[in-house]
């Protein structure tokens, strides 16, 4: 709500591993580019932003493949294999992911989001994997991206011609486009300890609202 003060906490991802090493991107010369669009297709995940790109990318025959890798809607589903640089794999088991990501052996995860993200457990797998990444740089993407290798974050305000022009550097590039992040310095500290201190230990810390917790860590 307005006036309330923004308190970043971590999530805590059982199994994942959140930072790791990230495969080195290598695009060869007469080579299409393979871009992984991850989690499920739809308006808040930048859908139109998916289709305008792909049109864009075959209107001027540049040799960039597109697959669509989560659920997705019948319609979104229909609106997206009518094109023939897309390609749409529906939804899969999560044990799955790491099999399937290798088959397709994308240069690139593309994450194209409209609606800001609270975190993106899309951007977990993609990182989980070492895979380079392209993003829309809102809500939490920033943070959790800052200083990573091969990543590339498309600033506001993040329409399809952005996405389609950093796509279209990264091919002409061979995917040796120095990454770019966005600052971070006027975000508050991330607060590591707020699950396991305030949901994960009920008997030395009772569940409280953040800024409850806040006031608990003062005075321990």
């Amino acid at each position: 709500m307005p006036g309330l003060p923004v308190i970043p906490v971590r999530v805590i991802e059982s199994q994942r591993a959140i930072g790791g090493p990230v495969k080195s991107p290598s695009l060869a010369d007469g080579e299409a580019m393979r871009v992984l669009v991850l989690g499920r297709p739809d308006r808040a995940k930048g859908l139109a932003t998916i289709i305008e790109v792909a049109r864009r990318i075959h209107d001027e025959n540049l040799p960039v493949e597109i697959t669509c890798l989560g659920k997705a809607r019948a319609a979104n589903e229909m609106a997206l294999s009518s094109l023939p640089n897309v390609h749409v794999l529906g939804a899969y088991d999560q044990q799955d992911l790491p099999e399937i990501v290798a088959g397709i052996d994308p240069h690139v995860v593309w994450l194209p989001f409209t609606v800001p993200e609270t975190h993106s457990y899309a951007l977990s797998d993609a990182t989980a994997l070492g895979l380079p990444v392209l993003a829309s740089g809102i809500g939490a993407i920033p943070e959790r991206v800052m200083g990573r290798p091969s990543t590339w974050l498309v600033s506001p305000p993040t329409d399809a011609e952005r996405h389609f022009q950093w796509i279209k550097k990264l091919y002409l590039d061979r995917m040796q486009t120095r990454p770019a992040w966005q600052q971070i310095d006027h975000l508050p500290p991330v607060l590591d300890r707020f699950y396991p201190d305030a949901y994960l230990e009920p008997v030395e810390a009772p569940r409280l609202s953040p800024l409850r917790w806040l006031d608990w860590r003062r005075r321990q």
